[in-house]
């Protein structure tokens, strides 16, 4: 069998054809793995913003809880009601803000689960916060300790999440 011109122009149609339909397939496999790296980057930084809020926010929790049980556990200081309204304030500004975080974003069972325990041990001093008393007095050893035990729980969850964050961010 002898190849013609007209064969040869054939041939090499098909070639081509068969190298760009390759080609093609080649192209949408590397645009698809390009992208798939972008999502995964773009979901580990989401979670990385999202989880140094979370410490942020559980700092700050901390912070609010520490200075009301300062406040209420000083029998040198006057626990007022006009401190108790902005303590509530605080105290619920602070729940609100953790209530909203998506923890399903955050890169650790660990970090969820502190953030978690943060919303929990924030609820309950919100809720003590929130009970009314009629009476201004000066602050109680007894009345600070529940809140110092809050506090304490915040900063271990606190210092939990920023090991997480540290681990995180060295990988």
């Amino acid at each position: 069998m002898s190849w013609h011109h007209a064969d040869w122009l054939s041939f090499a149609q098909a070639v081509a054809s068969t190298v760009a339909i390759a080609g093609a397939f080649g192209v949408v496999f590397l645009q698809h793995h390009l992208e798939g790296k972008r999502r995964k980057s773009a979901e580990r930084d989401e979670a990385r913003r999202v989880l140094r809020i979370a410490v942020a926010f559980t700092n700050k929790a901390w912070t609010v809880v520490n200075s009301v049980g300062e406040l209420r556990g000083n029998a040198e200081l006057t626990d007022r009601e006009i401190d108790r309204l902005k303590q509530r304030s605080d105290l619920n500004q602070v729940l609100e803000a953790m209530n909203g975080l998506p923890i399903h974003i955050l890169p650790t069972a660990v970090a969820a689960e502190q953030v978690i325990r943060a919303r929990s041990e924030l609820a309950a001093a919100c809720f003590e916060g929130s009970k009314r008393r009629d009476v201004d007095r000066p602050g109680t050893q007894e009345a600070g300790a529940m809140w110092a035990k809050w506090a304490a729980r915040l900063a271990d969850a606190t210092k939990k999440l920023r090991a997480e964050d540290e681990q995180f961010n060295s990988q």
